[in-house]
């Protein structure tokens, strides 16, 4: 990756490199590498003739977005970009915006990709990015903290947070005036809504303008981190929450089912693997505790979403969960449909697993088998597929909820349509139910 420095730009990122904060953030993690590029070495498209200089960057594994996140990595991002603000005023300098997009993860530890939003801070500069941090990363927590709704869709289908005055307009009266909310939400909307009816002018926009005091910002973000950290999703029960300890397995068969993950994945080593329904990342865990390297979990119960970021931070997994809807996955969207890119295209997996999902695409979305099949397969050129047999209590349970019409859904179809797409490498039967794990090769199909 390469970043083009304007004059500007490269003044204001040169200042903060000389304070050593950046270099002691990538040493530790937290700040993207960076090196100098000499002219001509790398060819670049001229962008302007203001470009001064050229920075190369390290890649992170994936780009994920904010409205894919659990809460738990929300507000780890939140804190996150709090503390490097801190930081950075220690040193002189600060960030001159707020926007969640600029925290990645490497695994489920977050890193900061904006070297060109650190810059000199200048003595009773306001926070600027204020309106941008809420929006972005509070008011989502807030919305799922005290009405247990969950913000991914919603912040996905405003790409800039959730704006200020929805919020206030939803939270209940006794929320309102706790002194965070009313500092960093009620008010804010009350001036908000008092500036669209009064009449803008020139001399009205400087009489707004205002000082702060290094002191009173270092109080303003200690006060935001403290409040976010204490922050949690209500006790809520989900749908697939409790799946991990509530299914139709026995323990034996738990550890089967265990053992014939473990197996695969210490046979295809994947450097990167898709879990795809992880729920609380137990089998993602056994991936990489048998020789994977990296795990992108999907999953679309919020409750499961957040137990799986749990268990990665707590065990130290080099592991992702990302919220997403199988049936309506991330798309490409923002301006021109290019500033955020589907799933599909920043996801490049070596296998995936597929435990469980198989029924719920066909069942409980109406996708038919071949199309839901022939996606999994697409992922990755290896992987374990679970099917489900239609007399198994999970999938007559989906059908109880479908009266009428269902797309065909059956083992014979199952297999038949595995094998035009793939070769099957093991198969193995896991439950007194029927419930079999298939590995499936696809490397050389096709090749003559």
């Amino acid at each position: 990756m390469f970043r083009q420095f304007s004059q500007a730009g490269l003044e204001r990122f040169s200042m903060a490199q000389s304070t050593g904060l950046l270099d002691e953030l990538v040493e530790e993690g937290k700040l993207v590498g960076f090196s100098a590029v000499a002219d001509g070495e790398v060819p670049l498209p001229q962008t302007s003739d203001e470009i001064r200089a050229v920075y190369e960057h390290e890649k992170v594994p994936l780009i994920s977005y904010p409205y894919e996140w659990s809460f738990e990595t929300l507000k780890a991002a939140a804190l996150f970009h709090l503390d490097l603000n801190l930081r950075a005023l220690d040193r002189g300098v600060h960030l001159s915006d707020a926007t969640a997009y600029n925290v990645q993860f490497i695994g489920s530890k977050p890193i900061f990709i904006d070297h060109g939003a650190f810059e000199p801070y200048e003595e009773g500069t306001p926070w600027i990015a204020h309106r941008q941090f809420c929006e972005q990363f509070l008011n989502p927590l807030l919305l799922q903290t005290h009405r247990n709704i969950g913000f991914n869709e919603w912040y996905r289908g405003r790409l800039e947070g959730i704006a200020t005055s929805d919020l206030a307009a939803m939270l209940p009266l006794r929320a309102k005036f706790r002194p965070a909310i009313l500092t960093h939400v009620v008010l804010p909307a009350y001036f908000d809504r008092k500036a669209v009816r009064a009449k803008p002018s020139p001399k009205a926009a400087k009489g707004r303008e205002f000082k702060l005091p290094k002191s009173g910002l270092v109080g303003l973000l200690t006060g935001l981190r403290k409040f976010i950290s204490k922050l949690s999703m209500l006790g809520g029960h989900t749908v697939w929450g409790d799946y991990a300890t509530d299914n139709s397995y026995s323990s034996d068969e738990a550890e089967k089912k265990r053992g014939n993950v473990a197996l695969f994945a210490s046979s295809y080593t994947p450097r990167t693997f898709l879990d795809i329904g992880c729920n609380s990342g137990a089998y993602s865990a056994v991936m990489l505790e048998n020789g994977a390297g990296f795990g992108i979990g999907l999953e679309f119960d919020t409750g499961a979403l957040n137990a799986a970021y749990t268990r990665a931070r707590s065990e130290d997994l080099n592991l992702l969960p990302l919220y997403q809807n199988l049936a309506n996955p991330s798309p490409a969207q923002g301006w021109d449909a290019g500033e955020r890119a589907t799933l599909t295209d920043r996801v490049s997996a070596d296998a995936i697993v597929a435990l469980a999902v198989l029924h719920h695409l066909v069942i409980g979305c109406n996708v038919p088998m071949e199309r839901a099949l022939e996606w999994l397969i697409e992922r990755a050129p290896q992987g374990i597929v679970e099917f489900v047999p239609i007399d198994d209590p999970m999938v007559q349970t989906l059908l109880a909820g479908r009266r009428g019409f269902t797309h065909p859904y059956s083992e014979e179809l199952f297999n038949s349509v595995l094998e035009s797409q793939a070769r099957v490498v093991k198969s193995e039967i896991v439950s007194q139910t029927g419930r079999r794990l298939v590995w499936y090769d696809r490397s050389d199909v096709g090749a003559s």
